[in-house]
């Protein structure tokens, strides 16, 4: 266990947080505990992977059963975390196929992106609206927050909707994102898109969730 994990602790302890409750997972925070659980299980405890998107942690916990081992999770650079935008252009959805590395293949979401230390989460959001369809100043409302995979990732989303009369249009800033296309679906067309497998990003699937929980959509 390096220094940097012991800073991280200080500097995000909500990371850190143990429930005293019954078949709750705990995180070991003292130095010569840690150091006993790397020595019994082989494995190193600390950041194993960090960049200014993600970290890779590794934590010495005590299980429900008073075992003790390791666990991974991945948390985000940024205390902020991402954003998801559902931009609505007379009702209709802003979909783009954006290649995904992870999925070797292309994949139809809406709008989001990594948060940026020193913005807001909305600023991110308008952020996020500018730099793929060239839209400044539209209104954005909160919808909800959203966490992709909670068995790995700390990593939590602020889902916005942002709804406008105007033409959206397609603005590519970044050749490195992967961005084929775009398109503008009805909350149906969404719905069949999803049900057939063309759409199965977790994220755009809950920010339309929670639009119709609003009664947005």
């Amino acid at each position: 266990m390096k220094n940097d994990y012991i800073q991280l602790m200080q500097q995000r302890p909500d990371l850190f947080t143990n429930v005293d409750e019954e078949n709750a997972v705990n995180i070991i925070t003292d130095r010569e505990q840690i150091a006993k659980v790397e020595a019994q299980t082989g494995k190193e405890t600390g950041i194993i992977y960090s960049d200014e998107y993600i970290m890779l942690l590794r934590d010495a916990v005590i299980f429900p059963d008073n075992s003790v081992g390791t666990y991974i999770r991945i948390i985000s650079a940024v205390e902020k975390g991402a954003v998801v935008v559902l931009i609505l252009c007379r009702k209709r959805i802003l979909l783009l196929q954006h290649f995904r590395h992870s999925l070797r293949r292309f994949s139809w979401e809406i709008p989001r992106g990594f948060g940026e230390k020193w913005l807001s989460s909305e600023q991110n959001a308008a952020k996020e609206i500018f730099e793929e369809t060239g839209m400044k100043n539209i209104a954005l409302f909160y919808l909800g927050t959203v966490c992709a995979d909670t068995g790995l990732s700390a990593g939590l989303a602020d889902i916005y909707i942002a709804e406008t009369d105007e033409d959206v249009r397609f603005v590519n800033n970044d050749d490195r994102e992967g961005i084929a296309d775009y398109r503008l679906v009805t909350a149906e067309q969404f719905a069949e898109m999803a049900l057939c497998g063309e759409i199965c990003d977790g994220y755009s699937l809950s920010a339309v969730a929670f639009a119709q929980f609003k009664g947005k959509l």
